[in-house]
Parts: C-alpha cells; structure tokens; sequence
C-alpha cells in the first residue's frame, strides 16, 4: 500500500499533462560512492540491452549495485534501448538517492538494488496490480474467457526461448469482442521459477481484474497484461 500511496502523491506533484509509468523507491542511501554506482549500472543496462532485450550489471565495491532491465519479447532491439534509456532516465531523476527502485513501462522494465537478486523471484517482491474501472460485456464469462486465456499464455512464456508469449484473438462466447494477452518472466529466471511466478499472478487475478476491460498484474520477475477491444459486427 505504501508503493501505491507514494504513486499517488509523486503524480499529484507533476503537471497533470504528465504521464509516469508506475514506480517505487526504497532504502535512502547518503554515500555519493553508491549514487555513482547506480548511475554505472543504469548505463550498463542501456548499454546493453538493445542486443537481445536482457541485460544485467553488477558493479563490485563497498557499496555494490545490482541491476536488471527486460524488455517485451516482441519489440526491436532499438525500441527496446530507447525504453531503458527512458526508464533508466525517470529512475535517474526520482530515485537518484535511493538503494533500490523499480519502474515498469509498458515496454520493458528495471530493478536495481543493493542486494544480489539474480536468478530468483520472491512472493514478497514489489508488485502492482491496476485494471480499468470499466467492465467488459458480459463480466462472469468474460472472467472465465481470461482465467484460461492467462493459463494458456503462461505455459506458453515458460516454455519460450525469451519466457515471453502472446495470444490476440476473438472472444468466441462474446460476439464483437477480442481479447489481448502476454505474459513475460526476465530472463534470470529458470523455467520452472518462471512458471512459479506466472502461477502467482494468475492467483491474484480473481481479486484484482474480476471481469474488467484490461488489467496488468505487475511483479519485478514477471508480468501478466491484458487489453480488449470491441470489433465492429459484421
């Protein structure tokens, strides 16, 4: 709740132009050795990332910097380097004096921290979950339609190359509706800890995207999104 309530109060702060993805910032740090490192490896990652969407830094020293950046696995390598560069420049501006911080854009994602994360995913982690206000036609099948549709997607991520999967197709129990789904775990997770992950945000899908239009189940080693869209009849 505190992660959502300091979202809350950093947009109430900005133009209301502005659009932020969401975020969070913990741990103040006071040394400037640290500030410099996180900077290192926030350049690492941008670095980085453009050749196969992953990219991962460590910087040694008395105040290690543990860093991680995923991108989608259906977006180009340049489209992903221009997404880190934005993600690593917003962490950069408001998270500058912090140890560890998280951004989630639409398109990629990072972590850094001062404690080894790699290769590991915990239930306790940083997670978000946001959905519309509005409901899709037809909420209670709807629901139904998703829950099997994020099962599918899931067993499909973890078994990809990239522990990345779509599905976009037409809502067959919902006429003139069409449904899009990913699921996408970072790549430092092995199959079977991708497949814990996803399961973990399938369970929270009954509680926070219940029959609603879209929804995104956040976590900082894996990702569930959906959207719909309403087609016109034939």
């Amino acid at each position: 709740m505190a992660f959502f309530c300091k979202f809350i109060l950093l947009l109430a702060l900005l133009p209301i132009a502005s659009c932020i993805p969401p975020f969070t910032c913990t741990i103040s740090i006071t040394n400037e050795n640290h500030a410099s490192n996180i900077k290192g490896a926030l350049a690492d990652l941008v670095a980085s990332s453009a050749e196969t969407g992953f990219a991962k830094s460590h910087i040694n020293g008395d105040e290690e910097v543990y860093a991680l950046t995923q991108c989608r696995g259906d977006i180009s390598g340049q489209a992903c380097k221009s997404c880190v560069t934005s993600a690593a420049k917003m962490l950069g501006q408001y998270c500058a004096n912090y140890a560890d911080a998280f951004i989630w854009y639409d398109r990629c994602f990072i972590h850094y921290a001062k404690q080894n994360f790699f290769g590991s995913w915990k239930v306790d982690a940083n997670s978000m979950f946001k959905a519309s206000v509005e409901d899709a036609p037809n909420p209670s099948t709807f629901s139904g339609v998703v829950s099997r549709q994020a099962q599918k997607v899931s067993n499909m991520a973890e078994h990809s190359a990239k522990l990345f999967a779509k599905i976009s197709q037409p809502v067959k129990e919902i006429k003139g509706l069409n449904i899009n789904i990913m699921a996408q775990c970072t790549k430092d997770l092995t199959a079977h800890e991708c497949a814990e992950c996803l399961d973990w945000l399938r369970e929270a899908m009954p509680t926070n995207c219940q029959g609603k239009k879209w929804c995104q189940l956040l976590h900082t080693s894996c990702i569930i999104r959906y959207d719909t869209k309403v087609t016109s009849p034939k």
